[in-house]
């Protein structure tokens, strides 16, 4: 297994450090999703190689439940956009 890091598919940490305070996790997944995504082409894309190219992927995070974390966010981001046509599997 190997590990590729792509932080720009992330949520910034200044966005994050208001989770909880000023901003509920549905708006910051709401704002990653619309602000965030669109201008990642490349590292999406960058993604969608290694998926190809290794025929699996494990997307990881500190956050265990993925309804909880941004993992499921850009999955259904890839997945709109067509981008993603793999079965994906939240374990």
């Amino acid at each position: 297994m190997e590990y590729f890091h792509i932080p720009e598919l992330g949520i910034p940490s200044k966005m994050r450090k208001e989770l909880g305070k000023s901003v509920s996790q549905k708006q910051l997944f709401n704002e990653y999703e619309t602000n965030i995504l669109p201008h990642q082409e490349e590292a999406k894309q960058q993604l969608i190689n290694l998926i190809i190219e290794h025929q699996r992927a494990a997307l990881v995070c500190f956050e265990a439940d993925s309804h909880l974390c941004h993992r499921r966010t850009l999955i259904e981001h890839l997945e709109k956009e067509r981008l993603l046509t793999k079965p994906v599997m939240h374990i």
